[in-house]
């Protein structure tokens, strides 16, 4: 499951600046992304056979994909998806899409993010909201398909499942 890019050196990318930013209309609903205090930098590199070999991490979403740039853009890899998709070519439209979540950065799950905030859900610090069903597998859009998981225990289980696909 290797991610093809052209040979384009990488861009120097600035750090996110994504720790103001709120979805939706209420500060009380979900961050998507995980504070980067809340796991280290190997969480990452036990991904790395997953991606290209100059992938450079930026965010951790709460659903446990990576924001990472490579080459010419900024991509996303969806363990759950079991899949690696460009979602920008410079780290500003990353902030840009969260700024307006619903409408741009659909690979968020805004929908989702926004029922769980409703419904009083709240994220546990250090973990990561997991597919029970994963969407590789069929799994569903919904806060039925959704618990919260060690960020460690995701990481494991996770790979687990796509090195059998």
């Amino acid at each position: 499951m290797q991610l093809v890019a052209s040979a384009v050196p990488v861009r120097d990318t600035p750090a996110l600046t994504l720790d103001l930013l709120f979805f939706g209309d209420s500060r009380d609903l979900i961050y998507p992304l995980v504070d980067k205090a809340e796991y280290d930098d190997s969480v990452f590199e036990s991904w790395k056979w997953t991606l290209p070999d100059a992938a450079v991490p930026l965010a951790l979403t709460v659903f446990g994909d990576w924001i990472y740039s490579h080459a010419d853009g900024i991509y996303l890899f969806s363990p759950s998806a079991a899949n690696n998709c460009e979602i920008a070519t410079v780290v500003e439209e990353i902030d840009w899409a969260i700024e307006n979540i619903s409408e741009r950065a659909p690979w968020l799950y805004p929908q989702l993010l926004t029922e769980l905030g409703n419904s009083g859900f709240e994220r546990v610090r250090g973990k990561l909201l997991h597919f029970v069903t994963p969407l590789c597998l069929g799994g569903v859009l919904e806060t039925s398909n959704v618990q919260q998981v060690n960020i460690r225990e995701h990481t494991v289980g996770m790979q687990k499942l796509l090195r059998q696909l």
